[in-house]
């Protein structure tokens, strides 16, 4: 078996942990940064069966876009 990881976003929403993993579409959440990272992990090891293990990111970032917002 072998290891990949992939980069995941983490954000809070509200009350709850949200880790999203773009490469793989999938999302979970949970009351605590780990209770979302558990929930994570089943759902990307199942996408994940059967497949190719994907080639890693070489340097995954994570930046923010400045946009504009109507507010009326």
């Amino acid at each position: 078996m072998a290891k990949h990881e992939p980069a995941v976003v983490v954000y809070r929403e509200d009350d709850h942990y949200v880790f999203c993993c773009v490469e793989a579409g999938i999302a979970s959440f949970g009351e605590t940064r780990e209770e979302a990272e558990a929930m994570t992990i089943n759902p990307l090891e199942l996408n994940y069966m059967d497949q190719p293990v994907p080639l890693p990111v070489d340097e995954p970032a994570m930046s923010a876009v400045e946009v504009n917002v109507d507010c009326g």
